[in-house]
């Protein structure tokens, strides 16, 4: 019977030592694991669509882990600069108001911290509408559009009358140093 004891006390001895050992990576991999989830990012009223000229609230959105960082850019692709949040319908949100028409992208990010990775969320669109920038002349005349013009000859062209109209943020420029 003491030696069945002895044998018994061996193999459980034995049996630690193998758990300890296999255990180490397992718990290694456990602990590492928490670090390549990354962090939960919420949002509240995701708009899709809105028009040129009139305010777009994009929702600041929340995260289990730090601060989330909003990232718009235009149908151009230029980053859009963005104010402080504000409060709409209870809801922390960004004013936006296009200038263009097309798709608006915005992306939600997290930076990394103790407990989760950097997280990136999709890419949103919002589809801006409305009319687009129209430039208005006066009636072409062969003074504004000649239809042939000599090698060594002068173009001179008035100043046409130009309107305005639309919404686009392509402002009609003054006249060139250089125009006459």
């Amino acid at each position: 019977m003491k030696k069945f004891r002895k044998i018994m006390v061996f193999i459980l001895l034995l049996a630690i030592t193998v758990a300890g050992v296999l255990a180490s990576p397992v718990l290694g991999i456990v602990a590492a694991a928490g670090s390549l989830i990354g962090a939960t990012i919420t949002l509240t009223k995701m708009p899709t669509k809105g028009e040129v000229n009139k305010e777009i609230y994009i929702p600041a959105g929340t995260s289990n882990d730090g601060a989330v960082k909003v990232s718009v850019t235009d149908p151009r692709g230029n980053k859009v600069e963005l104010g402080e949040p504000v409060d709409h319908n209870g809801v922390q949100c960004y004013k936006l108001e296009p200038k263009m028409i097309g798709d608006y992208k915005v992306q939600y990010s997290t930076e990394a911290s103790a407990s989760h990775n950097a997280t990136k969320s999709e890419v949103y669109k919002i589809s801006v509408s409305g009319s687009k920038a129209t430039l208005t002349f006066e009636d072409n005349t062969p003074f504004i559009l000649p239809e042939k013009v000599g090698k060594d000859s002068a173009l001179v062209l008035p100043y046409p009358k130009v309107s305005e109209t639309g919404s686009e943020d392509d402002a009609v420029m003054g006249k060139h140093e250089n125009v006459t």
